[in-house]
């Protein structure tokens, strides 16, 4: 179910306004929280801006262009469960 409301978002292109990670309780609570402007083609406010959160998160990879004079847009978005080959390799760096 989640998989699939996180799927019909229009991340692409969308604004990131805000960034906050929560780690105050590392492997109790890792939540990271995004500040996000959708475009005019999916209003979802009247501020057209939405809190979007996650949780019990085990893993975030960004690229940002910090220090550029610019909006700082989405390119693509994708969510790993926590079973995943992809989550248990990177459980195994560790």
């Amino acid at each position: 179910m989640m998989f699939e409301i996180f799927s019909e978002f229009a991340w692409h292109d969308a604004d990131i306004v805000d960034i906050k990670i929560d780690r105050s309780e590392p492997d109790h609570k890792d939540i990271v929280s995004f500040g996000i402007r959708w475009g005019e083609w999916q209003p979802r406010s009247k501020e057209n801006t939405s809190i979007v959160e996650f949780s019990s998160c085990y893993a975030l990879d960004m690229e940002m262009n910090v220090g550029i004079i610019a909006l700082e847009t989405i390119k693509e978005v994708w969510l790993e469960s926590e079973h995943s080959k992809f989550v248990n390799s990177l459980k195994l760096k560790i």
